[in-house]
């Protein structure tokens, strides 16, 4: 039977690191279930399944072929990890290529100038 625990709602204070979020969302747990990981990732569980077994999951199992688990305090540094990532590659966004075009340059010469600026403008 799957558990709905609700993962969206905010902290009431902003001192919450992600692994006591986590350790909120799952007390007395160390390792997550496919199930857990996945809501905490937002991600569906059979997107993680289809990566355990594809070898491409980006955060370590620790449990058995058969039951594969995650230690909180991986998923907690993956996802610390994560929203410090800024659209750096890729389609552009049409912000940026309305930005890039306002400036006469192209969509690359443009991240790389707001780059050496230390911002998006």
């Amino acid at each position: 039977m799957r558990q709905s625990i609700q993962l969206g709602a905010r902290p009431q204070f902003l001192t919450w690191t992600t692994l006591a979020y986590l350790e909120a969302a799952y007390p007395g747990q160390a390792r997550l279930t496919t199930i857990q990981t996945a809501q905490a990732l937002g991600i569906s569980d059979k997107h993680v399944r289809n990566l355990l077994s594809l070898k491409k999951f980006y955060i370590p199992n620790v449990g058995e072929p058969g039951r594969p688990s995650f230690r909180k305090v991986d998923v907690a540094a993956y996802i610390d990890g994560r929203v410090d990532k800024k659209n750096v590659g890729g389609s552009p966004t049409k912000a940026e290529r309305i930005a890039a075009r306002e400036a006469g340059l192209s969509v690359p010469e443009w991240r790389k100038l707001q780059e050496q600026k230390g911002g998006v403008a």
